[in-house]
């Protein structure tokens, strides 16, 4: 991808100065940063094939073909067999029905020549941020680091393991890497400041210096080892610079800004050796992640090491996962339900974990179908592993279903429940108030037109890819991020990234998704019923189970020229 196309898509997509934004309420408390315009920046990809995307896609296309089939018992077959606890040695099994395996990451930090000594962590505790099984050092009091929190996520199927190398120091100040401030246009802040990347003159610089960084810790790496699939190429690299991210903003910072890409021109060549088919090459270097050392809990705090939920958010890219935000940037699409939406802002130690669907795209999650009536009850997802698939009625041109899961204040859903309960009751110390069964519905066709391989679009335009169904049929997240946002109790028409009146029953005690009820169960292609009536929610046990009745009535409709009757 050429420098200059990939800024021509960067500055449309950035016309609007992020002071047109509206901040979260002041009474809330602190919580990760909305970073400016909130998300990353437009344009910036890794390759088509890059990171674990091949073997990712390879593995969507199948579970894809198995859940038309209505074959469950191959689709969960990872699941079914204990997922991560089928280890060979200590390193999770690969599998063809879900992504799998050991994602080695080396991670290599930099420093400037006029870096302050003050303003450097050491590479353990950059590991210990990362790579170590459990938080510790560092970590310590987090719930997570960057690989126990995939480990969990992916019940065992996926482990990122890796290395810190560093630091490596660059033979220029900050100001040659990023573009020289006052010259660059585009930034979402409305000033001049170029970050690294709102020109191409700051473009090349920025990947010189990541070239400088790998070129000095060449000699220190064996580059094979982080080859899993194969291919020749590193599967990603993570380049951690000493400054604050050039995402938080301020007139006076043009620090570098978090993003993910492959390197422009041609690939870094290592001096490490494989074979690819048969031949003796070396080893390359295209894709990565660069972002912040410091950050802490605000992801702004330079005093604090860096969170995991910018790089969490990132890698699920790699797995060929698109955004789930809406990329238009008209709504708030899926908000913090998901990894791959805005739940890497939700907490930064502990982001939101991924949605029901996404879970599904990689096979970590048991998808259990509900094709008869019946009444049906489950846990929290984090301990259940389970979703719930609920097909739509008739005719299905755009292959369109429902998905159920259960969110609670469990795990790594703690901290977006409990910010979701502050959101409803505008309050800091809310009345208590939990999670509950979120329902998504799911338009296969929109997905495959406009998937992270077609323009990342999933979430944008009139029908979304994954849309939740919101309980209290206020709409918060369908309503535009540039216009009002809840200043209070949600309304109608103020727009939030997930509220507590988001799940069933919820914060107004909606029991039933019905053709009639507010909102309604209906289909995209034609508006008419999907065909199901889900009621009789209930929550079970606090931060526990949920039950609920499904029945598929058959639907009259008798229609006149003025009204429509539908009876069940």
């Amino acid at each position: 991808m050429a420098p200059r196309i990939v800024l021509a898509a960067v500055l449309c997509a950035l016309a609007l100065p992020a002071s047109g934004r509206a901040q979260q309420p002041t009474s809330l408390p602190q919580r990760p940063s909305p970073r400016g315009f909130r998300r990353e920046i437009p344009g910036f990809d890794f390759r088509r094939d890059g990171v674990w995307r091949r073997d990712a896609r390879a593995v969507r296309a199948l579970r894809r073909r198995l859940l038309s089939r209505r074959s469950f018992g191959a689709l969960n077959a990872p699941m079914a067999t204990g997922g991560g606890a089928a280890l060979a040695g200590g390193v999770p099994l690969r599998s063809n029905v879900a992504v799998s395996g050991v994602l080695k990451v080396p991670a290599i930090i930099f420093k400037f020549k006029d870096t302050q000594a003050s303003q450097l962590r050491n590479s353990t505790q950059y590991d210990q941020v990362l790579f170590a099984a459990a938080p510790t050092g560092a970590s310590a009091g987090r719930p997570y680091t960057y690989r126990s929190f995939y480990e969990q996520m992916s019940n065992g199927l996926l482990s990122v393991q890796g290395q810190t190398y560093g630091y490596a120091a660059l033979d220029s100040n900050e100001g040659t890497y990023t573009g020289t401030a006052g010259t660059c246009s585009g930034n979402p802040y409305g000033n001049s400041n170029c970050n690294g990347l709102f020109s191409d003159t700051a473009i090349f610089r920025m990947q010189a210096g990541l070239r400088e960084a790998l070129r000095k810790l060449d000699d220190q790496v064996d580059w094979t080892q982080y080859d899993f699939n194969g291919d020749g190429y590193v599967d990603l690299v993570a380049f951690i610079q000493p400054a604050l991210d050039g995402a938080c903003g301020g007139a006076t910072n043009n620090h570098l800004w978090a993003h993910r890409f492959a390197l422009t021109g041609a690939p870094y060549t290592t001096h490490s050796m494989t074979v690819v088919n048969g031949r003796s090459v070396h080893v390359l270097v295209s894709d990565y992640i660069l972002e912040s050392g410091v950050g802490g809990e605000g992801s702004c705090d330079s005093t604090q090491i860096m969170p995991i939920g910018t790089v969490a958010h990132e890698t699920g890219h790699g797995f060929g996962l698109p955004d789930l935000y809406d990329t238009g940037e008209n709504t708030e699409g899926i908000g913090e339900y998901s990894l791959m939406g805005e739940g890497n802002y939700t907490s930064p130690f502990s982001p939101s974990r991924m949605d029901a669907w996404s879970l599904n795209e990689l096979g970590w999650v048991t998808v259990v179908p509900l094709g008869t009536g019946g009444t049906y009850r489950f846990g929290a997802v984090p301990t259940s592993d389970t979703a719930f698939f609920l097909p739509v009625d008739g005719a299905n041109p755009r292959g369109e279903y429902f998905l159920l899961e259960n969110r609670q204040a469990v795990e790594s859903d703690s901290s977006m429940i409990q910010y979701h309960c502050q959101v409803w009751y505008h309050a800091a110390a809310p009345p208590a108030c939990g999670g509950g069964l979120v329902v998504y519905h799911v338009d296969s066709e929109q997905i495959a037109q406009h998937g992270i391989d077609q323009d990342n679009r999933v979430n944008a335009g009139p029908i979304h890819g994954l849309a939740l169904v919101q309980a209290d049929g206020l709409a918060n997240l369908d309503a535009s991020p540039n216009g009002t946002r809840c200043s209070s109790t949600p309304l109608v028409g103020c727009s939030d990234r997930g509220d507590a009146g988001d799940p069933y029953p919820g914060t107004t005690g909606n029991v039933a998704l019905t053709p009639t009820s507010t909102p309604a169960a209906l289909r995209n292609v034609d508006g008419l019923p999907a065909g199901l009536v889900l009621d009789q929610i209930t929550q079970l046990v606090p931060n526990g189970a949920i039950q609920f009745r499904v029945a598929y009535p058959v639907w009259v409709v008798r229609a006149t020229d003025t009204t429509a009757l539908i009876q069940f």
